[in-house]
Formats: structure tokens, sequence, C-alpha cells
């Protein structure tokens, strides 16, 4: 249903737009009054469509999230572990050797023998794979590694398993040689030195696991859900204008399109650009004009916050896309001209006369859809005009504001033509 008003009622295109610009400094009140009306939108030749929130982000996958830094940093400390152990085993094993055929029983199974010989000739095979499996982990700790979370897990539980068959295979080994080896009158096997070092490491390994699995466990709270990819949204572009990364909410995924209108709006006061060389150059070169003529020289920041002349659009610079230059108000002066061209007007007596006024100290420059956007003002009239702005709440507010200065504009047309 259209917004029933006398604003219908103005024929001419200019005095309605002269009217909107006399009641409302920010378009989005504008944008309310004619949002369900067809013929004010018309008149004023305005497609409410290409005034939606416009924005642009990424989905960033963390490939490596908490779960998997633990995962890797207990993994390397376990393997570390393991590697000393089997490093002196092996070392003892070609100084010593693995039998001494006179502890030997004379009728032992000689397959048992050969399984033993094997299990440790595998000794080399198996510190190769817990070097590999110390660099994959470190790897994956220092985020070199980027498959897929599923893939990782697979990886992990291989080693596991790899690492529980070779534990098997020792707990086989070390039975086997108890089998083999003569026993003393307390049925006790002969001392031999890689019989305790089986032993051992049979006892350390699940210690080790244990411990691992109760510190995975607490750490995570149990909650092994979190295991997958950490997808995080950055924001990169709003309304046209390429802002340094803004990380959003972590819900923001789920919510509709107009929740997240809301939310971008919401946190615009945040988002933040960074001026370039370009930018910067035309900053100098009107400090340059200024320091000619003694005047203090224009302040600005490299790194500026989203002017508000962006997030709460002015009605005048959306209704004359035409204009250049614009006072829109008492020290505030804003130029639109396309990107690279604000510089080739310098010698304008308009814009050297605001280059040149000493009541202004700062600057702004910032670039949207190819246009750029350059404000020149004092501070702290600005931070009290921000401050002075109110916007109305409900459309009836702006109707009927709308209409108490037409009567207004009506009433000061009939004086004067008397």
């Amino acid at each position: 249903m259209e917004s029933k008003s006398l604003l219908i009622n103005i024929k001419s295109k200019d005095n309605l737009k002269q009217i909107f610009l006399y009641s409302y400094y920010d378009f989005k009140s504008v944008l309310k009054l004619i949002k369900y009306n067809k013929s004010l939108q018309n008149k004023l030749d305005i497609n409410i469509k290409n005034y939606n929130v416009n924005y642009k982000y990424k989905k960033k996958i963390e490939r490596n999230g908490g779960f998997f830094i633990i995962l890797s940093f207990s993994n390397i400390f376990n393997k570390i572990i393991m590697l000393v152990f089997f490093l002196i085993y092996l070392i003892l094993f070609f100084a010593k050797g693995s039998f001494i055929d006179d502890n030997t029983k004379k009728d032992y199974d000689i397959n048992k023998k050969k399984f033993i010989e094997k299990m440790n000739n595998s000794l080399i095979g198996y510190l190769i794979f817990i070097l590999i499996s110390i660099l994959w982990s470190f790897l994956c700790l220092i985020k070199k590694i980027t498959f897929k979370s599923a893939i990782k897990l697979i990886i992990f539980i291989l080693i596991l398993l790899i690492d529980l068959i070779y534990y098997i295979l020792l707990c086989i080994k070390y039975k086997y040689s108890n089998d083999i080896i003569l026993k003393d009158e307390n049925n006790r096997s002969v001392v031999c030195w890689f019989l305790n070092f089986d032993l051992a490491i049979l006892v350390i390994i699940p210690t080790f696991y244990i411990t691992f699995l109760l510190f995975i466990c607490c750490i995570q709270k149990c909650k092994f859900d979190k295991i997958g990819d950490e997808k995080t949204f950055i924001l990169n572009q709003f309304k046209g204008v390429n802002i340094i990364d803004f990380e959003l909410p972590l819900n923001f995924e789920y919510l509709n399109k107009k929740e997240k209108n809301n939310l971008i709006l919401k946190v615009s006061g945040n988002y933040q650009y960074k001026l370039n060389k370009n930018q910067i150059n035309i900053i100098k070169k009107i400090n340059e004009i200024r320091r000619k003529k003694n005047i203090p020289l224009l302040k600005y920041n490299i790194i500026e916050a989203i002017p508000d002349f962006i997030i709460n659009e002015v009605t005048e610079v959306n209704f004359y896309s035409y204009k250049n230059n614009f006072r829109l108000k008492n020290y505030l002066y804003l130029f639109r001209y396309e990107k690279n061209e604000f510089q080739n007007f310098f010698e304008n007596s308009v814009i050297l006369s605001i280059i040149n006024n000493d009541l202004l100290n700062e600057i702004i420059i910032i670039e949207q859809n190819n246009f750029e956007y350059i404000s020149i003002y004092n501070s702290s009239h600005f931070i009290y005009m921000q401050n002075s702005y109110s916007i109305s709440n409900t459309e009836s507010e702006i109707l009927e504001s709308s209409d108490r200065n037409i009567k207004s504009i009506k009433i000061n047309q009939n004086y004067f033509q008397k």
C-alpha cells in the first residue's frame, strides 16, 4: 500500500528533492518514506533495489583446528620418546647382538627365533616410520599441510594403527623370547639385555598413549564434534569500499538475509580501510598548497574508520549524482570525483578556497565504486555534527515531519504572493 502524503501532489521533481533535502540530511529516512510509494520513487528516479546493503565476504576454512594442534603436539612428544628408546635399542642390538646361543634352550622352536630376528631387523624400518610420523605432525602443527580434516584424521588413525600393530608384535616377540631362553631353578629367564628393554618398552608405550588420550579428552572436554574444519567469515567490502578484513561472528552462516544485513550495518562503525599510495600523494599535494600559504597542514591517518557519509548516506549526495562538490555542513566539505581525477582540479577557485581554508584541519579520502570521496573538515565541528543528527524511528513520524515542512513552505509562498 502506498503511503498517503502531500508529497504526491508536488509536480516538480526539483521542488520535491528540495523538500526532502530540507527535511532529511540522511538518505535512510528518505528511503523509509518512499519504500512503498512507487509514485514518489518514479518522480525522484530512485530504484529502491539499488540501495540495498551491499557487501562482500569470503569464507576461510581453517584446516588445522585446535583438535589437530593438540593431536600433533601429543604425537610429536610421544614419538620423540619412542625414538630415543628405539635408537638405544638399535645401538645395543648391533653392539651386543640379540641372542646368546648359550642361553637358549636346546629344544626351542626355530620359528619363534626367526620371528624374533625379523622383529629385530625391522627396527630400522620402524625408526624411519617414527621420523616420518614426527615430520607429519610437525607440518600439521605449523600449518603447512592443507589437507581436509577428514583426510588428516584418517592419516593420524593409520599412524596409531601401525603403532598398535607393532606393539602387539612386540608383545608376541617378548612372549617368544621367554619361551626359548633358559630358565633358572626359580623358573626365571636368564638375564638378557633385550628382555629387560622389551619389557620397559611394553610398559612405557601404553602409559604414554593413555596419558595422550586423557589429555585430548580434558582439553576438548570430550566434544569431538569440533574435530572438523573451522570456518571463519571475513568481510572485505562494504558499500563498494574495500575494507581491512573484518571477522564476522561464528553464527553469521546461519542467519537469513535480513539478519545478515542488520548485523553488517550494526557493526559498521568498526570497519576500517587503508589509504593507498595515490591517496597519500593527493593529501601531500594539498598540504603543499597549504604550506606555501603558511596554513597548518591537514591531518590524516593511514588507517581510517569508514566515514559517516558512507555508512549513513547523505540525501544531497545521492540526489545529485552529477555534482562534484558538496557543503554538507559548516566546516564539512565533500568532493566526489572519478578515481585519480580530483588532483586535476586543484586550480579550481572553489576547490582552492576550501583547500586554503585555515579553519579546516583534517582530511579523509576514500574510494567507493571507482569514485573517490575527499572530505575536508574541522574535526571538532564534525564530531558535534555526527552527534546532532537523529533518524525518525517510524515511517509515520517521517510522513508527519514531511507534511509539516510542506505546509510551512506553502504558508511562506502564500505570504510572499500577498
